[in-house]
């Protein structure tokens, strides 16, 4: 519609803007736009201005709505009453790295070892993105079946991260699987290869942040509240509303 058309057009000059600017100034940051200029195609050529506004809007759009559907599980997982011990030592962790500060940086979320297993658990059980495809670029036999070069292959994240081939109790909430080793390619919440998820990096980066600057504020519990399953449509969202309690915890200094 018209007002689609207006926002699509404004938010392509602001990313076009930026772009712009980092060409005719560029510099040594470890940004992803850096990222992407550097990066190639298939055929080793460097990206189009086109090409780099449109992987910049999906990480802006895509990349919020995942990292929002993220935090929505994690804190659903953490708030059910099996998982209260769980809740309890990100408590813990939190008290001990950010010494009774409310302020989270980055470098303490690379010290939150248990609260970073945690979100593992969280993608593993939730993987934002349920479904993806890839395309056969040779004939190959798997399991018997032949697959032809150009077959377009469906990846399921969500039915690997519970299959009890790869993981012990798959369907329980446990983040201390983590410090124990398993198969790469049996959790694949980000893609593999020079096609995942570009946004990998920053997305942790946000859930991580955000969890545990709410959980150094907040403690959370469900009750009353029958078990909320997943809706498939591009992202698995929650068929329906996730209704907690929230009580605030004791005081931190702003600082």
């Amino acid at each position: 519609n018209i007002k689609y058309k207006k926002l699509a057009k404004k938010a392509h000059r602001i990313v076009d803007e930026i772009i712009e600017r980092r060409l005719k100034a560029p510099n040594n940051n470890q940004d992803i736009l850096n990222f992407l200029i550097k990066g190639e195609d298939e055929q080793g050529k460097n990206l189009s201005k086109e090409d780099l506004r449109h992987e910049l809007i999906t990480l802006l759009i895509a990349g919020n709505d995942t990292s929002a559907l993220s935090l929505s599980w994690g804190l659903y997982e953490l708030a059910q009453s099996k998982n209260k011990e769980i809740q309890k030592n990100i408590h813990n962790e939190l008290n001990l790295v950010l010494k009774n500060r409310s302020k989270v940086s980055l470098n303490d979320t690379e010290e939150l070892s248990y609260l970073n297993n945690v979100v593992s658990e969280i993608l593993r059980l939730h993987p934002a993105v349920w479904l993806y495809t890839r395309q056969a670029k040779l004939t190959d036999v798997f399991n018997n079946i032949t697959v032809k070069k150009g077959t377009t292959v469906l990846l399921c994240p969500y039915l690997m991260h519970r299959h009890d081939e790869f993981w012990e109790k798959p369907h329980i909430f446990n983040p201390e699987r983590f410090n124990r080793g398993y198969h790469k390619y049996a959790y694949s919440p980000f893609a593999h290869g020079p096609r995942g998820c570009v946004g990998k990096g920053i997305g942790l980066m946000e859930i991580n942040m955000a969890l545990a600057t709410i959980l150094n504020r907040f403690e959370f519990s469900l009750e009353g509240q029958d078990e909320v399953r997943p809706k498939a449509i591009l992202n698995l969202y929650p068929e329906k509303n996730i209704v907690l309690n929230i009580k605030r915890k004791k005081e931190v200094h702003e600082n």
